[in-house]
């Protein structure tokens, strides 16, 4: 029987897989392209592939190559042979000299691509370029994402760069009962100072998180800002169109700035799962920029939960100016039952955000258009405060996290490991001063 790929059935099984790192396009059919006005793209999304088993190889060591993924400047060589599917396969008779036939009611009066000529040839049309295409042996093409044009953005991935070499895919693939958490050092695609907002991250199924930061690369709560990150296997952050008081956001980027990718895989199937994840970073014309988003990343104290017990972690955060916030969720763990966050103003405490998903979070924004749902705790359905969710001096933001040990072991605090420790954080986007910390 089949466990969830994102969590089920694993122990604290922990290995150094070795992975490298490219800045590259990943090919052609998942392309978004830019909305006119906006500079946000739209998400794109296809069919997913049937995993089957391979065979992994040994661990390499990490590579970099940093810069922006370029598009595709060629197509695959592979044509189609046959003709195209209801068209003759012989040369059409030919029509009588000076005559011309009228073109039947409804139909186009050009010849299309790939109908066959008066001399008997074949048009064919043009070839389809797969994305993050492995032929049906893992989990996850659909994820798989174009970069930016160079002139918008620049995009970072790790994994294989080519899925027929198999020395290639051994690198990235996971067994079953696999974890690792890697930090890997990679450099940000644009040369010069830039301006950016929108990200969109994708990862394969077995992906815990994904972190970007800038700073240290063994902790990516130390030595820089976070930057961004997700442990949705696809979001996009925005999401569409924004709305009138978040026109002209920006995050100032140095030109070619070493930033670290923490990446938390592991494999809770009954087969070999391929570790992989695209990361696209948008920009914004610096004189269209009218206001700065920073970082909301806080770390609620915890301790060890033994067989059978239960704990409620918790963490609060004065607010010491003025801000927004922008979007909200809860990372946590396989013990984690319940995520909720409040604002305290006035000595009135009011649910912000709460949610029943560990593997994959609500991710709520608070905006003027935009209507969250209420949240459901009997059918743990989450939800959400709806509209501005503006923060005050002297209001505070409090979370929690419901914790229910069901092993036979002690869970710890603290660690990356999905199922035998917890975490309680909680993350989002702020118009205003950043709000990190441990608490």
């Amino acid at each position: 029987m089949t466990s969830s790929t994102r969590g089920r059935g694993i122990g604290s099984v922990a290995f150094a897989a070795g992975v490298s790192f490219a800045a590259v396009a990943c090919g052609g059919d998942h392309a978004q392209t830019g909305v006119p006005g906006t500079g946000f793209p739209p998400a794109g999304t296809s069919t997913a592939v049937a995993p089957a088993p391979t065979t992994p190889g040994a661990a390499p060591t990490a590579t970099m190559q940093p810069g922006p993924g370029g598009m595709p400047t060629s197509n695959p060589t592979a044509m189609p042979t046959g003709s195209p599917t209801g068209m003759p396969t012989g040369t059409p008779t030919a029509q009588p000299t000076g005559t011309t036939p009228p073109a039947p009611t409804g139909m186009p009066t050009s010849m299309p691509t790939g109908m066959p000529t008066a001399t008997g040839t074949v048009t064919p049309p043009p070839p389809m370029v797969v994305c993050g295409d492995t032929k049906g042996k893992y989990e996850g093409d659909q994820f798989c994402i174009l970069p930016p044009p160079p002139d918008q953005g620049f995009q970072l991935h790790v994994g294989p760069t080519d899925y027929d070499d198999p020395v290639q895919v051994a690198k990235y693939t996971m067994m079953p009962g696999g974890e690792d958490n890697q930090f890997i050092p990679v450099t940000s695609g644009n040369k010069t100072d830039v301006y950016y907002y929108k990200r969109q991250y994708r990862m394969r199924p077995g992906s815990h998180h994904l972190i970007l930061s800038e700073g240290s690369t063994s902790n990516p709560f130390a030595g820089g800002r976070r930057i961004g990150g997700t442990q949705n296997t696809s979001r996009d952050n925005p999401q569409g169109t924004p709305p009138p008081e978040n026109q002209g956001i920006g995050i100032p980027m140095k030109a070619s700035v070493p930033l670290t990718l923490n990446l938390h895989h592991f494999n809770g199937t009954d087969h070999p799962l391929l570790e992989e994840a695209w990361v696209n970073i948008w920009y914004v014309p610096a004189s269209e920029v009218k206001q700065t988003s920073n970082e909301l990343y806080l770390f609620a104290a915890g301790n060890s939960v033994p067989p059978g017990g239960s704990a409620l972690f918790t963490g609060k955060r004065a607010i010491t100016a003025a801000g927004r916030v922008l979007s909200m969720y809860g990372h946590r763990h396989a013990a984690t039952d319940r995520f909720s966050a409040y604002r305290t103003r006035g000595g009135q405490k009011m649910l912000v955000y709460q949610d029943f998903d560990w593997e994959e979070p609500t991710v709520v924004e608070f905006n003027s258009t935009t209507t969250n749902p209420p949240a459901n705790p009997g059918t743990k359905v989450a939800g959400a405060f709806s509209g501005d969710l503006d923060l005050q001096p002297g209001d505070s933001l409090e979370w929690e996290c419901e914790v229910h040990n069901r092993q036979s072991i002690t869970i710890t605090y603290g660690q990356n490991e999905a199922l035998d420790s917890e975490m309680c954080i909680l993350i989002g986007d702020v118009i205003g001063p950043a709000i990190t910390g441990f608490n």
